[in-house]
């Protein structure tokens, strides 16, 4: 049995929010999976970031929902890494056109069936795993400062706030191929998955996720995630994407206690809906505009009646 939770934010600086993902459970998710798990990150521009985005969360479940049936946990991956290559193919061709010219996005996606997730990898976005306690990221991301990292020349420590942490090596849709990282892992009950963008994981650190996503319910922990990623900050858009597994067998009590919950799925490309010139520049405005003038107009008419004091 699957318990998800998941949330995009734009965050408190970005006028748009160019990530987008997808949470999809049985029977909504493809290649008749018990769940698809997704994140993308645009790239490209103040428009052309999240038309990326979404349109290669769109092609990965589209070309999954083509596939045909696999046999065998590698063939799953096999398939997911094809769609990945599908979507790349289709952000490139997209980016063609003027107003999208050099548009591209990370994918990090996950394809759960029974005892497997087949895993793909392109970019900085990321899948973690949690088991007995530790916590460790699954993926490796495509970027320079990783390189640094992997060849000795710097720190983890040092590439968390290096000037070029945001240079990727590897992002899908900036070139007309793209290599994808792809593999098997075998779950366990209890085992917990997160994929998240740069903008939840340059911000909370690895022991802040584990301790949140054993912790709490799978959509609070998404919640408080993004929200400490916000106070912190937010200088990015934040997604998260939280799979519990409570059992890998689909015949266990566990499984038979709310059957609905197989059908709950989300499918969310927010692109530009999400605006910071909503709620959150409407609080601006509001403190600025309405509550400063009357605190200083509050101070000058208390003033007389201190001095009398």
């Amino acid at each position: 049995m699957l318990k998800l939770g998941s949330l995009s934010d734009v965050g408190m600086v970005r006028e748009t929010n160019q990530d987008a993902f997808c949470a999809l459970l049985s029977p909504n998710a493809p290649l008749a999976a018990d769940a698809l798990l997704a994140v993308a990150d645009g790239m490209g521009g103040h428009a052309a970031g999240d038309v990326a985005s979404r349109l290669a969360i769109q092609t990965l479940v589209a070309s999954l929902g083509k596939a045909a049936q696999p046999d065998q946990p590698g063939d799953y991956r096999d398939r997911l890494k094809q769609a990945v290559i599908d979507s790349n193919s289709k952000v490139f061709e997209a980016a063609s056109q003027p107003e999208y010219r050099g548009m591209g996005t990370t994918m990090t996606a996950a394809v759960i069936i029974g005892s497997s997730a087949a895993i793909a990898q392109v970019g900085d976005s990321r899948a973690y795993l949690l088991r007995n306690g530790g916590f460790q990221q699954i993926t490796r991301d495509h970027s320079w400062v990783q390189e640094q990292v992997s060849a000795g020349a710097i720190t983890q420590e040092q590439a968390k706030t290096h000037p070029r942490r945001n240079v990727l090596t590897r992002a899908v849709g900036t070139a007309a191929n793209v290599e994808v990282d792809a593999g098997v892992i075998e779950l366990e009950d209890g085992d917990r998955l997160l994929l998240c963008s740069d903008g939840l994981h340059g911000l909370v650190s690895d022991e802040e996720m584990g301790k949140m996503i054993l912790e709490q319910e799978p959509q609070e922990a998404c919640t408080n995630l993004v929200a400490l990623a916000n106070e912190r900050g937010g200088n990015d858009n934040s997604t998260v994407v939280v799979a519990v597994i409570e059992s890998t067998d689909p015949d266990s009590d566990a499984n038979k206690k709310d059957p609905d919950r197989l059908h709950r799925t989300t499918l969310e490309m927010p692109g530009s809906k999400h605006k910071r010139s909503g709620r959150r520049k409407l609080l601006l405005v509001l403190t600025s505009i309405v509550w400063v003038p009357l605190w200083l107009i509050g101070k000058l008419i208390a003033a007389p009646f201190k001095k009398r004091n």
